[in-house]
C-alpha cells in the first residue's frame, strides 16, 4: 500500500490537554479562514465547487481535522492532519504544534535524525538508541542480513528509526482505518454553531469571488 502524509505532533500531559489544543487548531483556524481557504484554492485545482451543496461540502471538509491521541507508558502524544496538504494551514494553527514528520513509502526513509524533533519523548528516547546502535541489532530490527547493514551502517540505523516509530505508533494500522487499543481518533469541526457556519460561507463566497 502507498501512502504519503504529513502528522504534526504536540507533547500534552493528558487527553484533557490534548481536547484543548484541538479545540484551539478549531479555533484559530477559522480565525484565518480567510488565508486557509485561499490557499487551499490555489493548491487544490481539483476543487469542485461550482454549486451550493459543493460548497457546503468543501466547508465540512476545510474545517473539520481529524487528530489521533496516543498513550502509552506514561506518554501521551497528539497527532493532526490536514487533508489538503501540508503548505495551506495558518502559522496560528502549525504553531501549536511540537513538530511533524512527513511519512511516505515512495523513497528512503532514512531521514536525518533532526527530524525526529527532541520536545517528543518517544523520539528522543527511540534516538538515542538507533543513533548509535551496532549492525547486529540494526539487522535484527530491519530482518537483514548483518553483513549488508555493517557496510552502510548509517544508512540502516536511520531507515530503522523510521521504521520502529511507525511501529511504535502502529502507522500501519492507522492507515488501514483498523481498531487499535495503542490510539483514539476523533474528529473536531470548527463550525460548531450557525454563527460559525455562516461566517465561514460568508468567506468562502468572497475569497471564491476575488
Amino acid at each position: 500500500m502507498s501512502y504519503a502524509f504529513r502528522m504534526y505532533f504536540k507533547e500534552v500531559k493528558d487527553k484533557a490537554e490534548a481536547f484543548d489544543v484541538a479545540l484551539n487548531v478549531t479555533n484559530n483556524c477559522l480565525k484565518s479562514a480567510d488565508e486557509y481557504i485561499r490557499k487551499v484554492l490555489e493548491t487544490t485545482p481539483y476543487i469542485e465547487a461550482d454549486t451550493k451543496d459543493k460548497k457546503k461540502n468543501l466547508l465540512n471538509s476545510l474545517f473539520t481535522f481529524q487528530f489521533t491521541y496516543w498513550k502509552s507508558n506514561g506518554e501521551n502524544l497528539l497527532g493532526m492532519i490536514c487533508a489538503f496538504g501540508e503548505s495551506v494551514l495558518p502559522d496560528s494553527v502549525t504553531s501549536l504544534f511540537d513538530t511533524y514528520v512527513d511519512f511516505q513509502n515512495q523513497t528512503d526513509q532514512n531521514y536525518s535524525w533532526d527530524s525526529w524533533s527532541d520536545k517528543i519523548s518517544i523520539f528522543y528516547c527511540l534516538k538515542k538508541v538507533f543513533m548509535t546502535a551496532e549492525a547486529e541489532f540494526i539487522a535484527s530490527e530491519l530482518e537483514k542480513k548483518e553483513q549488508d547493514v555493517a557496510e552502510d551502517l548509517e544508512y540502516y540505523r536511520k531507515m530503522a528509526m523510521y521504521d520502529i516509530v511507525f511501529r511504535t505508533l502502529h502507522l500501519i494500522e492507522w492507515l488501514c482505518d483498523e481498531d487499535d487499543e495503542s490510539f483514539t481518533r476523533f474528529a473536531m469541526s470548527s463550525l460548531s454553531s450557525m454563527e460559525k457556519e455562516l461566517d465561514a460561507w460568508k468567506t468562502l463566497q468572497r475569497v471564491m469571488n476575488k
